[in-house]
C-alpha cells in the first residue's frame, strides 16, 4: 500500500511538470514557438510586373515547392508542396493572374490563382518524353505551348 501511495505521487509528478514543460503563454507566439516554414532552394523564379499589384515573385525550388513570395517583407503568400516524384520543370505567369506549371518530365501542366494560391486546373498531357521539358507562354496568354516540339495546346483562358 505504502509502495502503491509513492508511485502514484512519482507519477503525477512527472505528468504535471510534463504538462508544464509543453506550455507557452499567448504573448509568445510568434516568438518562442519554432513553427517556420521554408520553401528550399530556388531553381526557377518569374517576377510579377504589375503595377497596381503587391510586388511578388513566384518560385520553384528543387523540393518541389510553388510558392508565392512577398518582396517588400520576405513573407510567403502560399505554397504548395508537390509530391517527391513531381520534379517541376517550368513556370511562368499568364494574363498577370494565373501561374502555369509544368512538371513531372513534361507530362502535367497546372494553372493555380495567382493571389491565392489555389490550383485552378490540372491535365495530364500525352505522347513521347522530350529531352527537355519547355513552357512558353506568347503575351495574348490565350495559349500554353510546351514541350520541344511546340505542340500548342489550344485555349487557356477565355
Amino acid at each position: 500500500m505504502n509502495m502503491a501511495i509513492r508511485v502514484f505521487f512519482l507519477l503525477l509528478t512527472i505528468f504535471s511538470s510534463t504538462y508544464l514543460t509543453l506550455c507557452i503563454y499567448e504573448d509568445q507566439v510568434g516568438h518562442m514557438d519554432w513553427h517556420q516554414q521554408y520553401i528550399g532552394k530556388v531553381k526557377h523564379a518569374v517576377f510579377h510586373t504589375q503595377k497596381a499589384a503587391r510586388k511578388r515573385v513566384v518560385v520553384s525550388t528543387e523540393e518541389n515547392v510553388v510558392a508565392s513570395l512577398d518582396l517588400r517583407r520576405g513573407e510567403i503568400f502560399w505554397r504548395h508542396v508537390l509530391g517527391p516524384k513531381d520534379v517541376i520543370d517550368a513556370i511562368d505567369i499568364a494574363l498577370g493572374k494565373y501561374v502555369i506549371t509544368l512538371s513531372s518530365g513534361g507530362t502535367i501542366l497546372r494553372a493555380w490563382n495567382l493571389p491565392d494560391g489555389q490550383m485552378i486546373w490540372e491535365s495530364t498531357l500525352s505522347g513521347s518524353t522530350p529531352s527537355k521539358s519547355i513552357l512558353s507562354i506568347p503575351e495574348s496568354g490565350k495559349e500554353i505551348i510546351t514541350r520541344k516540339t511546340h505542340e500548342a495546346m489550344g485555349t487557356l483562358f477565355s
